[in-house]
């Protein structure tokens, strides 16, 4: 949406948007939480505008970040230049991103499409619900046991990553295991027993994105919310001058949160 130096915002009338959508915001919400709960993310197929999206973003939880995901190749050196571990996918760039959650702070990930590649740029999702039942108690504690990097949500240009947190591959919920993955955010060594289940952990993730990938090819003015503590996202690689342009924004939820999760790194 262009504004023009003046513009001044005004929430819009929800009833102009709603035909045939629940009748407020606060219901759309609710559904979107409704489908997040039942099987981990909600596509939101009904073209909005991005302010309307975010408005009802805004419904589930608070607004940490909303950032451009295009390629950008000024940005993506940018970028690179403030990373600790280098060469790792970004939001700038075309190359594919495997599967993985995004920041453990962040509880929903919502994507807005402003316009979609010419051939694919599906969002990939695959679901961990069934964690726990493909691992022994006891490995599950192991996992548990298993740290990764958890620097800061920071936008582009705020300076070097901040690497001294951690936070753990699995959590226990009230329900099932919570995930945080990122396959180039794991630290460069562990214990024996934790590196022959974080490769058996791998095993795990590739069988199920052989036969259980969900594809989403959602098209401009759809959007599409993810449980980041459940699912896992990726794409496949896109050209390097594919117009494909989403909004990504995180947003937290107290009741789906992690965040105690995360510890200050100290050095033995």
């Amino acid at each position: 949406m262009n504004v023009g130096a003046g513009y001044q915002y005004c929430e819009p009338d929800w009833k102009s948007l709603a035909r045939g959508l629940p009748a407020t915001k606060s219901e759309f919400a609710s559904c979107i939480a409704g489908a997040l709960s039942a099987r981990g993310y909600a596509h939101v197929n009904s073209p909005m505008p991005p302010d309307y999206c975010e408005l009802i973003a805004a419904e589930l939880g608070a607004l940490m970040s909303r950032s451009d995901v295009k390629i950008d190749k000024d940005r993506e050196t940018a970028q690179e230049k403030t990373r600790v571990v280098k060469g790792r996918p970004g939001p700038y760039g075309s190359a594919a991103f495997g599967f993985h959650t995004d920041n453990i702070r962040v509880d929903v990930v919502s994507f807005y499409c402003v316009e979609q590649d010419a051939t694919d740029g599906a969002l990939l999702l695959l679901d961990l619900r069934d964690v726990a039942e493909r691992f022994k108690q006891e490995e599950l504690n192991i996992l548990s046991g298993i740290d990764l990097w958890a620097p800061p949500v920071t936008e582009t240009g705020a300076g070097k990553e901040d690497f001294f947190y951690l936070a753990p591959l699995l959590s226990r919920g009230e329900t099932s295991c919570r995930v945080y993955y990122i396959p180039w955010l794991l630290r460069d060594s562990y214990e024996k027993q934790e590196s022959e289940l974080l490769a058996r952990f791998s095993d795990y993730v590739r069988e199920k994105s052989d036969a259980q990938t969900i594809r989403v090819p959602f098209q401009r003015g759809e959007s599409v919310f993810i449980d980041n503590h459940r699912m896992l996202h990726g794409r496949a690689a896109i050209a390097e001058n594919s117009r494909r342009h989403l909004i990504r924004i995180y947003l937290s939820v107290p009741s789906m949160s992690c965040r105690s999760l995360v510890r200050r790194f100290q050095s033995d």
